[in-house]
Parts: C-alpha cells; sequence; structure tokens
C-alpha cells in the first residue's frame, strides 16, 4: 500500500472509530467513562487485521478525540489531556494484541470459510485482548481522580465487557463486507449481517426505551424531594411573618412593655419557628431620651446596659451620638445573645435601610446578608415596624412620625437552611439561595454546583420585600447511585446474546461452505441414490401388502382345518383336546384381527390427510353406521350433542370416533347397558371434542400408556382386541395438529377422552 493510500485509510479508521465511538457514548450510563458496547474496539481489530499495523495510528486518533469529547477540559493542556492520549494508547496497543493473537491462530481473510476456528480468535481478538485496555485505561481514570476507589471495579468490569461485545459484535460484520467479489459472497453476507443488525437495533431501542423510564422516575424523585425542600423553606419563612405579626400587635397595643415580659413572650412563639436565631424589640431612642432610656433598662434588671455600636475591631463599645437610636432593648432567648443587648442597628447602613424601606412601606422587609452582632456569623433580618396605636394605613409623613419602633427575626443562615441542606446532601441533592434582589445575584447560602444532566429546578419566590431564588440540582455521583443498573443489564445481556448469534452465524456460514463443497461433488451420486430410495420405498411398501397376505394365508388353512376338525369329529372331542382347539381357534383370530390393525395403523401413518371443511357430526353418523350390529347388540346409548365444522379429513376422524365408541361399547361390565355421550365445547384457538362413558374405567396411573401401540391392561379373554385402537386415535388427531388424553369421570364411573382440534 502506498504512502497516499496509507494516509487515506488511516484518516479512515479515525473518522470511523471517531463516529462509532459516540453511539457508543450514547449508549453509557454516567459518569460516562464506560459503556456496555464499544463498537470501536470491533472496528480497530478488524482494521488492523485487514490493513496492517500501519494504521494502528488511525486508532489512536480516534480514541483521543472520543475521550476528550466526554467530559475532559482543555483549559489546562498538561493536566487533562494525559488521560485521554494514555486511554487511546491503550486502545491501539490492544488492537495490535488482538491482531497478532488472531494472526497465531490462524486468521485467513475469508472469515465466512473459516468454520470452527472463527470462535477460538474472535474471543483471542476480544475478551482476552481487551482485558488489556480495561486495566490500563481503569487504572489511568483512578490515578487522575476522575473515578473514586469505589467504582474502579464496575467500571473496569462494564469496560471489558464493552470492548470484548465489540469485537464478538462489529469485528465479523467489517470483516464479512471486506469480502470480494459481492457477486460470489452478498448472500452469505447479507445472511450473517441482517440478523445482527436487527437485534442490535431491538436491543439499541429496548435499552433507550428503559433508560428513558429510568431517567424519568429519578427526575420525578428528584423534583418532589427538591419541592419538599422549596415547600420546607417557604413555610419557615412564613410562620416567621406570622409571629412577627403577633410581636407588632403586642407592643402597638401596650404602652409600656418590660423586657422580660417580652422574652417570656417571645419563649412561647418561638417554639413554632425553625430557623430564626432570635426574635428582638429594638425601639425608636431620640438623642434626647438615651440617658433615660439606658437608666430605665437598668433598673428593669438589664445592668451594664447601654446603646452600643461595633468599632472597628469588632468589638462593642458606646454608641457616637447620633439623633435617632434603634437599640436591642429585649431579646429572646436572652442565653447566647446578651452580648447583643444596647445593640444599635442604626449604627450599620445596611440595618438603617432596611428599617427605612420597612417604616417608609409599613411592612415587614428582609434584608439583604449581614454579619450577625451575635458571632459575625452571616444572617438576615427580617424587621416589621411597630406604629404607635396599632395604626398603619397612614400617609408617608405619618408613619415617619408615629414609628414606636421594630420587631426584629434574626435568622442565621446555618440556621435557616443547615437542617434541610443535610438532608438534601444526603439525597445528594446540592442547594443554592440566592439573593436576586440587585443588578448582580448574590449567594446567600450553599453552593452552586453543577447538576447531573438536566437535573436542576430552581424556585423563585418574593420574602419580605425581596426576591430571593432556590437553586437545587442532584449531583452525578447520586445519580448514579440512584440508577437500578436494569437498563445496563439489558443492554449488555442482549449485545452479549448479539454477539453470540454472530459468531453462531458464521459457524453455520462457514459449516454451510465445507458442505457446500461437499455437495457439490456428490450431487450426481445424490440424484442416482435418491431414484433407488424411491424405488426402495415403492417396493417396502408393496412388502408391506405382500406380506400381510402371506402371513394371514397359512393363518387362513389354519383356521379352515380348525373349523373342519370341530365340525366333524367336534363331538367327540372331550376335555384337554376340546379346549386346546377352543385356544388355536381363538389364537388364529387374535392373530388376524392383529394384522388388520396394524395394517390399519400403517395406512394411517403412510396416507396423506386430505383437508377440507367438514361437519363433525357426519363423522360421528358414519362411525355410529359402522358399529351399528354392536350398538344394537349392546342395547347402547348413545347421545350426541351439538357438533361444529372443523377442517380435516373425513375418513380418518370417522375411524378416530369408531375406534373411541367401540371401546365405550366394549369395556362394560357384565350385565351393564353402555352409556355414551358426545359432546364438543369451543376454546380460543382450537375445539375440545369430548366422549364419556359409564364402563369401567382406567386407573389414574395407566392413564397415558393406554395410547401405545399393544399397551393391554387387561387380557383377550376378558375384554378382547390388539391394544392398537387407541394408539391409532392419537396417530390422527396429532397429524391434525391437536391432542388426546384421558380423564376421569367426576363422581362417576367410566371414562372421558377428550381431544382438540386446532381452528386454523
Amino acid at each position: 500500500m502506498s504512502l497516499p493510500k496509507t494516509i487515506v485509510w488511516t484518516l479512515l479508521v479515525a473518522a470511523a472509530y471517531y463516529a462509532c465511538g459516540q453511539l457508543g457514548l450514547m449508549l453509557a450510563l454516567p459518569p460516562g467513562y464506560a459503556t456496555a458496547v464499544w463498537p470501536p474496539s470491533g472496528i480497530a481489530l478488524a482494521a488492523v487485521l485487514l490493513g496492517g499495523m500501519r494504521l494502528a495510528p488511525g486508532i489512536f486518533v480516534g480514541s483521543f478525540l472520543n475521550n476528550i469529547s466526554t467530559d475532559f477540559s482543555l483549559n489546562a493542556l498538561g493536566e487533562s489531556l494525559w488521560v485521554p492520549a494514555a486511554i487511546a494508547l491503550g486502545a491501539t496497543v490492544q488492537a495490535m494484541l488482538g491482531a497478532a493473537l488472531v494472526r497465531r491462530a490462524g486468521f485467513r481473510r475469508n472469515v465466512l470459510a473459516a468454520g470452527a476456528n472463527v470462535v477460538p480468535m474472535l474471543l483471542l481478538g476480544g475478551p482476552l485482548a481487551c482485558l488489556l485496555n480495561a486495566t490500563l485505561s481503569v487504572g489511568v481514570l483512578w490515578l487522575a481522580g476522575r473515578i473514586d476507589g469505589a467504582s474502579v471495579p464496575f467500571t473496569w468490569w462494564t469496560w471489558w465487557i464493552g470492548d470484548s461485545i465489540g469485537v464478538l459484535l462489529f469485528t465479523p460484520i467489517v470483516l464479512i463486507w471486506a469480502m470480494r467479489p459481492y457477486r460470489t459472497w452478498f448472500r452469505r453476507q447479507a445472511y450473517v449481517t441482517a440478523p445482527l443488525v436487527m437485534l442490535f437495533a431491538t436491543v439499541v431501542v429496548l435499552f433507550l426505551f428503559i433508560s428513558q423510564r429510568e431517567q424519568t422516575r429519578i427526575e420525578t424523585e428528584f423534583r418532589t424531594r427538591a419541592s419538599d425542600v422549596h415547600q420546607d423553606l417557604r413555610i419557615r419563612l412564613g410562620n416567621t411573618l406570622a409571629v412577627l405579626s403577633s410581636v407588632e400587635g403586642f407592643y402597638a397595643s401596650s404602652v409600656n412593655v418590660e423586657p422580660y415580659e417580652f422574652e417570656i413572650f417571645a419563649q412561647r412563639l418561638l417554639t413554632h419557628l425553625e430557623g430564626v436565631t432570635a426574635l428582638s424589640w429594638n425601639p425608636i431612642v431620640r438623642d434626647r431620651e438615651r440617658a433615660a432610656f439606658e437608666a430605665s433598662a437598668r433598673r428593669a434588671g438589664l445592668e451594664h446596659y447601654r446603646i452600643a455600636e461595633r468599632g472597628e475591631d469588632g468589638a462593642l463599645r458606646s454608641a457616637a451620638r447620633r439623633p435617632v437610636y434603634v437599640p436591642v432593648q429585649a431579646i429572646a432567648p436572652r442565653d447566647g445573645n446578651e452580648q447583643v443587648l444596647g445593640f444599635d442597628s442604626a449604627s450599620d447602613p445596611l440595618r438603617v435601610e432596611t428599617m427605612d424601606q420597612a417604616r417608609d412601606t409599613g411592612r415587614p422587609v428582609v434584608s439583604a446578608v449581614v454579619r450577625l452582632a451575635q458571632n459575625g456569623q452571616p444572617g438576615v433580618l427580617v424587621v416589621m415596624p411597630v406604629y404607635r396605636h396599632g395604626a398603619q394605613d397612614y400617609t408617608l409623613e405619618a408613619r415617619r412620625l408615629y414609628l414606636k419602633g421594630f420587631a426584629v427575626a434574626v435568622f442565621s443562615l446555618e440556621g435557616l437552611l443547615g437542617d434541610v441542606a443535610g438532608r438534601a446532601r444526603t439525597s445528594g441533592l446540592t442547594i443554592a439561595l440566592i439573593d436576586a434582589s440587585e443588578l448582580e445575584p448574590q449567594l446567600m447560602y450553599g453552593v452552586r454546583a453543577a447538576p447531573a444532566g438536566d437535573l436542576r429546578q430552581e424556585f423563585a419566590f418574593a420574602f419580605a420585600g425581596r426576591a430571593w431564588r432556590l437553586e437545587i440540582g442532584l449531583d452525578e455521583q447520586a445519580l448514579v447511585s440512584r440508577r437500578s443498573w436494569a437498563a445496563w443489564f439489558v443492554l449488555a445481556g442482549g449485545l452479549l446474546l448479539t454477539g453470540l448469534l454472530g459468531v453462531l452465524l458464521l459457524l453455520g456460514v462457514g459449516r454451510t461452505a465445507h458442505i457446500e463443497a461437499q455437495v457439490a461433488e456428490r450431487t450426481g451420486e445424490l440424484h442416482r441414490t435418491g431414484a433407488q430410495l424411491a424405488r426402495s420405498n415403492r417396493e417396502l411398501e408393496q412388502y408391506a401388502y405382500v406380506t400381510s397376505h402371506d402371513l394371514k394365508a397359512p393363518l387362513r388353512t389354519i383356521a379352515s382345518f380348525a373349523q373342519l376338525l370341530q365340525e366333524r369329529h367336534g363331538d367327540k372331542l372331550q376335555g384337554e383336546a376340546r379346549e386346546f382347539l377352543d385356544f388355536i381357534t381363538g389364537g388364529v383370530h387374535r392373530m388376524q384381527g392383529l394384522i388388520d390393525d396394524l395394517l390399519q395403523l400403517s395406512r394411517v401413518e403412510a396416507r396423506t390427510l386430505e383437508i377440507a371443511q367438514l361437519s363433525m357430526r357426519v363423522a360421528v353418523d358414519r362411525a355410529c353406521a359402522a358399529l351399528a350390529a354392536d350398538i344394537a347388540g349392546s342395547g347402547a346409548v348413545v347421545e350426541i350433542g351439538e357438533l361444529p365444522f372443523v377442517r380435516g379429513d373425513l375418513n380418518m376422524l370417522s375411524q378416530l370416533w369408531q375406534n373411541l365408541l367401540a371401546n365405550a361399547i366394549k369395556f362394560q361390565r357384565a350385565g351393564q347397558v353402555p352409556e355414551i355421550r358426545i359432546a364438543a365445547r369451543e376454546r380460543r384457538d382450537d375445539w375440545c371434542f369430548n366422549i364419556t362413558d359409564n364402563g369401567i374405567g382406567i386407573p389414574q396411573g395407566h392413564r397415558e400408556q393406554v395410547f401405545f401401540i399393544f399397551r393391554r391392561l387387561h387380557n383377550a379373554d376378558q375384554y378382547p382386541g390388539s391394544g392398537i385402537g387407541l394408539a391409532i386415535c392419537r396417530k390422527v388427531v396429532q397429524l391434525h395438529g391437536g391432542e388426546i388424553w384421558a380423564d376421569s369421570t367426576s363422581g362417576k364411573e367410566g371414562i372421558t377422552f377428550l381431544f382438540t382440534l386446532p381452528k386454523k
């Protein structure tokens, strides 16, 4: 192969490897590093087998492009590209190793004529050689931190299975269509390829269907959990507003409230709240009232109370003078919050902005994220304005004039969402609370992690004057843990079955090619042998009739002389002589009947059915006419129900009914009148006929053996016959495509024979 052709073929191999790799990645389960079928492994082995080692660079390029297209980032070239390069090198070496093993096993380009050798060749190039890249690539992914140690065994197994199935399924297809000329091999190529492609497509469609159902289930579970988290947060926030309304009413309706009274009142309200760190009352104190206010608080039991602010070092100090203060006068719970008493909210511009908005609107307002005075942790404040006389429907000037103070709910973001986020993390959910009130949204709590696929949901809602957004996602590891792997086993099992089917088809084609060569050599001989066989069949048929005639001739002679002996000397024979003559006569008659029954059975087996639409009543009537003497002699009562039209051979079905009726008449107790009922019932696909008698019946353990030839339950002296009648019945029913069996009559004596005839 010239250099330009080598380059072209190398590029074609790379393109084929990449295209088939994208198909394989479509069938991958998260995290997407391995799939239950990897078609490129079969393409790669076939390319090296057909084109030699010179095409190996195409395998490397195709594998490299496939792997960087999964999730490898190109931002850090040195850190990212060595992983797909190592995997591509493993795929290339694996194909070269597989080709070397297959050639060593005696590979020939004509895979359709390989016969039984195709099995060891595919096993060497598939499951054995594929151990290489599975081990190398999974080890690289583990070293690079792409998968954790717990995922290594399953990823290795999936990788090895995917590569092995890819070789078993796609290598034969490529090798088959490489055969020339198509005029000679096309029929066999289509014979092998068409079933494989159809089965492969069926398995893929089934996999996609199950995967979609699995994805829908996961999405439904995720959205339900996400909605529960959202509702939990909304309920907590709603309860907070309700509690603040209670505090507002408490202060608006009171002239003077002592700090301990507020603590008792607020402590009870806190039992209904989750996530609220504290409830506080922050009155409006003007500068001229400051000293009296501080003295009043100390008299109320708050020792060392003062209006304070935080300095640059974060420590509380006496507040600088300003026209208006908004200090914390009372807080619940007091334990853990003592240092906040006296803190002037007006010393913080962010808090001032929130309080001014609440004062002017008359509604509760939540602040942006602030550092809490208690512990410096991030949190938010929900501020409810309280007006003197409890009225809020004032003008803006009146609201500013009659403002009494603020009821404040203090939220630690960890307290608000910490337990919710903890429960969410155990379910694999990521939570982020966003303040979207400003042009630049602010992350308030959580981590905005990249979700797995489309499993991400946003809940936008307004709370106390600000626009918040709750973002919830499902991380990749949680997605993997939620899968039942049913889709993977369907795909792996179905594709393994497809690969084995390909091997069987190749074995069949190879065997056929070998046989065709032998058949071509013996065609003339087979033609001659066929003519001889046809002659032999005719001779055998004639022999059967001649033999029966020859057997009957001496029997007729014996019967004639026995009859003459009885007529001429019967009165002289006494004792044993008379008994011996009866034995001879009875034996001759039984032998003649046996020969007739055997001939009848052979005619049934050799006869071609003459199928026609007929009335089963006609067949029964013909059988009754043939047995008219037996019916009259025994006094038998035959009841015939309504019988349908069926498709069958009238003569054979008449013979069937004749044998069944004869048995019902014959197998009776002495002196008992036979009672026989014939009926039919329609089923979905067939008709079921039954004939019931009141005879001696058949024991449970013998109801199957009576249908075999010569199987008798009684000796000929009790009930005469050859034991062939029911065997003929079974043969007739089987020729018509039905079944026959015996069953007892519930609560009565006798037996019921049932048989079926298909409608079609």
